[in-house]
C-alpha cells in the first residue's frame, strides 16, 4: 500500500496546508504519504472561547479530504492536538466521526496512535483496524525512546496486530541545528533498538529544525535556516550499509512541530517567504504586515526569483505563484496563501531530492 521509500510530511490540517496538497499533481502524490494532524478550531482570545464547536469545525472534513487528496491514495490521521473535551463530535468519538466521513468518499485513512493516548481513543483505533483492514501507524516520540522495545511490544500486544500491518513513525520532533552530529548518533542507536526491524510495513524518521518563528532573521533581509533533519537523513543514507534498515525520510514541511495559537492583538507578523533548497530554507523577510500589509510580497517574490537557488516558475505550483507574484500577475496573498506556496514547493522539492538519491 505504502512504498518503503515514501516521504512522510507531517502537516497540520489548516487552510494553507490543505490547499498546498490540492495543487500537487497525482504523479507526485503517489510518492508521499502525508500525516495529517487535526487541530482545534481557531480560538477567539477576545471572547475567550473557540470560534466554532468541534461539530462545526469538522462537519465538512470529508469534503476537505476530497478537495485536497485522492481517494485511492492512503494518508495518516492523528488527533494528538485535540483536547479530550473535543473527542466527541456529533455524539460519537471524534476519530470515529472522521473515519466514517472518510469512508463515505472511499478514502484510505490510517489512524495514528502512540503510548500516551487515552483508552477511548485507543479503543476506537482497535475498531478501525478491524473495520477498514488498513492497519495502524505507531508514532514513537521522545518519551518512548528510553524503553522503545517495551513501548512497541506493548502497543503490538494491545492491538493484537503484526508489525507487517504497522507503519512505524519515529518522531524526533524539533531538533537544534547545533546538535546535528549528536542527533545522528542518537538516531543510529535508536534504529538498532527497534524490535522486529525488518518486519514493519514501513519505518519513517521524522524531525525538523524549523523554529517556532523566524524572529532570528532580521526584517528586510534574506536569511537561512539549516535543514538538519535532511542532513542527518543523508548521512544515514550514505551509511545505509551499516544499518539493519534505512528508515524513510519525514519532516514537518516548512513548520515547527509545536501547535499553539497566539493572540492576534499582540502578535507581530512579518511578511516572509519560506523557500526550501538543498540543505537549508531560504527566508525572504519583509516588514510587519500590521504596518505595511501584504503588498510587500510582490517585492519579496522578486527578490527570491533573482537568487540562483530559485527553482524556476515551472518547478511547482508554488514556484509559479512566486514568479507571477514578482510580476504582479497574481494577488499579494496572505499568511494562508504563503503557507500554501511554501508547502507546495517544499513537498515537490523533497520528492525531487529523494528521487535523485533513490
Amino acid at each position: 500500500m505504502i512504498l518503503n521509500s515514501n516521504y512522510v510530511p507531517i502537516l497540520k490540517w489548516k487552510q494553507g496546508e490543505k490547499n498546498a496538497l490540492s495543487v500537487i499533481p497525482l504523479n507526485i502524490k503517489k510518492t508521499f504519504t502525508p500525516l495529517i494532524e487535526i487541530v482545534p478550531p481557531t480560538y477567539d482570545f477576545a471572547k475567550k472561547r473557540y470560534k466554532k464547536s468541534i461539530d462545526e469545525h469538522l462537519q465538512d472534513i470529508g469534503d476537505t479530504f476530497f478537495k485536497s487528496w485522492n481517494s485511492e491514495l492512503p494518508f495518516f490521521i492523528d488527533l494528538k492536538w485535540l483536547p479530550i473535551k473535543m473527542h466527541t463530535c456529533f455524539n460519537v468519538h471524534t476519530l470515529k466521526y472522521i473515519l466514517s466521513e472518510a469512508r463515505k468518499k472511499s478514502y484510505k485513512v490510517i489512524p495514528v496512535t502512540g503510548s500516551k493516548r487515552d483508552l477511548a481513543y485507543q479503543n476506537e483505533i482497535k475498531k478501525a483496524i478491524v473495520e477498514d483492514n488498513l492497519g495502524v501507524c505507531f508514532r514513537i516520540e521522545e518519551h518512548d525512546f528510553i524503553n522503545i522495545d517495551e513501548c512497541i511490544k506493548t502497543l503490538l500486544a494491545f492491538y493484537s496486530i503484526r508489525p507487517s500491518d504497522v507503519d512505524l513513525v519515529i518522531d524526533f520532533d524539533y531538533i537544534l541545528e547545533k546538535d546535528t552530529n549528536k542527533n545522528y548518533l542518537s538516531i543510529i542507536a535508536l534504529i538498532h533498538s527497534i524490535p522486529f526491524i525488518n518486519d514493519w510495513r514501513t519505518i519513517t524518521l521524522c524531525s525538523t529544525s524549523f523554529p517556532e518563528d523566524t524572529s532570528s532573521i532580521p526584517t528586510n533581509t534574506v536569511g537561512n535556516i539549516k535543514r538538519s533533519e535532511w542532513l542527518i537523513w543523508k548521512q544515514l543514507f550514505n551509511n545505509r550499509a551499516s544499518l539493519k534498515r534505512l528508515p524513510s525520510f519525514g519532516d514537518y514541511g516548512i513548520s515547527n512541530p509545536n501547535y499553539k495559537e497566539i493572540d492576534p492583538r499582540i502578535m507581530t507578523m512579518s511578511a516572509n517567504i519560506r523557500y526550501t533548497v538543498e540543505n537549508k530554507w531560504i527566508i525572504v523577510k519583509g516588514n510587519s504586515t500590521r504596518k505595511h500589509g501584504w503588498e510587500q510580497t510582490h517585492n519579496l517574490s522578486k527578490k527570491l526569483t533573482t537568487l540562483n537557488e530559485f527553482s524556476g516558475h515551472s518547478f511547482s505550483w508554488g514556484d509559479k505563484y512566486i514568479s507571477d507574484c514578482a510580476k504582479k500577475v497574481v494577488t499579494r496573498g496572505n499568511a494562508s496563501t504563503w503557507r500554501k506556496v511554501g508547502t507546495n514547493h517544499h513537498i515537490t522539492y523533497v520528492i525531487n531530492q529523494l528521487s535523485n538519491l533513490l
